[in-house]
């Protein structure tokens, strides 16, 4: 099942026929009679998925809202189904479904512990998130004290948090665990970077980077700080350096966005904070941010419908209040005094 699971599970650019061999791999795995009494609900999901990456529409269309009518047989089904959504990012969903395994079997670890990574996604949104991926990851190492991810993952809640006291001590006991773990570095350098610990971030980013040299991550946490030091022109060596690692990736686009905005090249980064939306999450206060700039470089380039359009947008999360008084001016400019009223109201 963890095999199948993770086969229906596209990587990033991976070609078309690379896809439909990993679905039929998955597909045969599914169909064996010990997955399917483990497991039938979560069978039929990710059978579902593989069928639709085979081009057979009608038959995943089918298998699916066969899944649906039924519910989970067991802790591990409701794990397996959670995971199948967590895949796919859809995090409400997944909470669902490990909440369920949760609740056939309170000893769950990995359950629980997807449960806190949930949470975690949304961290970023809200501080009440971080403090429920905290309550989780203290859970999980109740039950396994030396399994590391626990620390970095809970060491960068408490940073999500502000709880920046626990957070050192988290990462201190990963490191103590395994120095050699990027990650580590990387989480503690975005959350010194947030504390303007400058110096701390740097070593940290560096780290990473040794570590992890074909990741792009801390090269963008190094561009970032760069930025912060004023100094532009390594900031924008670093971000080319990770778009070379991850041509596709929206936080690379984003961050060269920022660095054009900086130096007035407005057209440069309206068109780095386009690509970035096109490769960000559908419903993320990040890509709403990113439809924030864009409306305020549109209106600086006198593109006012275009700038409201942006800023609709960016109003998807009502809480981008930010926005409403920029699209008010930009209304103005269009001539719709009573919506410009309404908005600065």
């Amino acid at each position: 099942l963890i095999c199948a699971a993770a086969l229906a599970q596209p990587l990033p650019e991976q070609p078309a026929d690379e896809k439909k061999a990993r679905a039929e791999r998955a597909l045969a795995l599914l169909k064996l009679p010990q997955a399917r009494a483990l497991a039938p609900q979560s069978c039929q999901l990710l059978s579902a998925k593989c069928l639709s990456i085979l081009g057979q529409q009608d038959k995943a269309k089918e298998t699916l809202q066969a899944a649906r009518r039924m519910s989970p047989a067991s802790a591990q089904d409701a794990f397996f189904a959670g995971l199948e959504a967590f895949f796919e990012r859809s995090f409400g969903a997944a909470r669902s479904r490990f909440h369920v395994a949760l609740q056939k079997d309170p000893r769950h670890f990995w359950a629980q512990y997807f449960l806190a990574v949930c949470h975690l996604h949304e961290a970023e949104e809200d501080q009440g998130a971080a403090r429920q991926a905290i309550a989780h990851l203290t859970a999980c190492l109740h039950r396994d004290p030396k399994f590391l991810w626990n620390y970095v993952l809970r060491g960068y809640a408490y940073g999500r948090a502000g709880d920046y006291a626990n957070a050192e001590a988290d990462f201190e006991e990963a490191k103590r665990l395994d120095d050699q773990e990027y990650a580590i570095y990387l989480n503690r350098g975005e959350m010194r970077l947030k504390q303007n610990n400058l110096e701390g971030a740097n070593q940290d980013f560096m780290q990473a980077r040794q570590l992890a040299p074909n990741r792009f991550h801390a090269r963008l946490g190094l561009a970032s700080l760069r930025r912060q030091q004023h100094k532009p022109k390594e900031a924008s060596e670093f971000v080319e350096q990770a778009m070379r690692l991850a041509p596709h990736e929206a936080a690379a686009f984003a961050m060269r966005g920022h660095l054009r905005l900086d130096q007035q090249n407005l057209k440069g980064a309206l068109a780095d904070f386009e690509a970035a939306i096109e490769r960000s999450l559908s419903s993320s206060l990040a890509k709403a941010r990113l439809h924030l700039e864009c409306g305020r470089i549109l209106h600086r380039l006198g593109n006012f419908e275009d700038a409201r359009k942006a800023y609709d947008a960016a109003l998807a999360r009502p809480e981008l209040k930010e926005a409403l008084p920029l699209r008010g001016l930009t209304l103005i400019e269009l001539g719709k005094d009573k919506e410009a009223q309404a908005d600065f109201d």
